[in-house]
């Protein structure tokens, strides 16, 4: 599977030119904080397409998280900009701390420019949680065969990678204990019957 990627990738490589365009990768947490046992759903976008004319024809991206706060997550790709199912080819890796995803549509650089607009959805991770603490998430762009390919097979350049952040904290306790229930109870009985005395 890896060669795979790699072969293909390496191709887009091979079509590698010089391009100025200042694409923006981004995470959407959909709750930046989160209480241990629950489970963060986090969308992955790319924006700033649509000033340069730009689309997004293909992508390799490692995202890097803390393994000891955050679980293996599941990942969802967003299919609906790239042709659906029978026209890309995706392929995913994830690893405790690491998430490695790729992507390549089969459309046309004329049929992308349909579907997609300024920004893009490239999937969903649903991390479940693990431990509280903060965990960061990173694109993470060491390996140069992690890229966005846009129109003509071409490497976006000057990619802008913001990174995320997951908050975990403690579970809340909102149920009480039956000792508080039973303290209230009868300081609200205790409380009845003096006013009933007095009447």
């Amino acid at each position: 599977m890896c060669a795979m990627r790699r072969l293909f990738l390496g191709v887009l490589l091979f079509f590698w030119g010089a391009s100025a365009q200042a694409a923006i990768l981004s995470f959407t947490p959909s709750s930046p904080t989160q209480s241990l046992g629950g489970t963060v759903a986090v969308d992955l976008w790319v924006s700033g397409l649509a000033a340069d004319g730009e689309i997004v024809s293909a992508y390799d991206l490692d995202i890097l998280y803390d393994a000891s706060i955050l679980g293996l997550p599941s990942l969802s790709f967003d299919l609906s900009a790239f042709g659906g199912t029978t026209e890309t080819l995706s392929l995913e890796s994830i690893t405790p701390g690491l998430v490695d995803l790729a992507l390549l549509s089969f459309l046309s650089d004329v049929d992308l420019a349909l579907l997609q607009g300024d920004s893009v959805r490239l999937g969903t991770l649903l991390f479940p949680t693990l431990d509280v603490g903060a965990s960061a998430l990173v694109f993470d762009f060491t390996d140069p065969l992690n890229m966005l390919v846009g129109a003509d097979a071409l490497a976006l350049q000057n990619v802008q990678a913001n990174a995320g952040q997951i908050t975990v904290t403690p579970r809340s306790n909102a149920v009480p204990e039956p000792g508080a229930l039973i303290l209230t109870g009868t300081a609200l009985a205790a409380l009845a019957g003096r006013r009933l005395r007095r009447m």
